[in-house]
């Protein structure tokens, strides 16, 4: 019963550590889109073709002018 519990716990363990990589490589993955998609507002590029390439919506690429 022991073995159990302490495979038990040890297996919500690496779930928990997996769900916290996944969530920090989509946390990183976001704030490289909007770091790039602030760079192609900066050079003057239209938002339509910045949505395409960054696959952000322009409510998420507007909300970034301001931190320019």
């Amino acid at each position: 019963m022991r073995a159990r519990m302490a495979y038990d716990a040890r297996m919500k363990a690496l779930s928990d550590e997996k769900s916290r990589i996944e969530s920090a490589r989509q946390a990183g993955k976001a704030e490289g889109k909007a770091e790039t998609a602030v760079k192609m507002l900066e050079m003057g590029i239209e938002l339509e073709m910045i949505e395409k390439i960054t696959g952000m919506t322009a409510e998420e690429i507007r909300a970034l002018r301001p931190l320019q």
